[in-house]
């Protein structure tokens, strides 16, 4: 699971900045928008798949969103 994490989800493992955005429901799922920035100051946007469990919410997927463009 961290190899997986750490070469395809490089941005999640060591982020500077997390900001938990919209949680929303979507046919019966639960999804959370979620904003890193990387340690080189990218911004990357992320959609998780929210699954509730005996032990709690876990994740259940992920995707990639496009970031929205940097402005100067």
């Amino acid at each position: 699971f961290q190899r997986m994490v750490t070469t395809g989800y490089p941005m999640v493992w060591r982020p500077a900045d997390v900001q938990y955005l919209e949680l929303e429901e979507h046919g019966g799922s639960m999804w959370q928008k979620v904003q890193i920035v990387d340690e080189k100051g990218f911004t990357h946007l992320l959609l998780y798949r929210m699954q509730q469990t005996e032990e709690g919410w876990r994740i259940g997927g992920v995707q990639i969103l496009e970031a929205p463009a940097a402005t100067a």
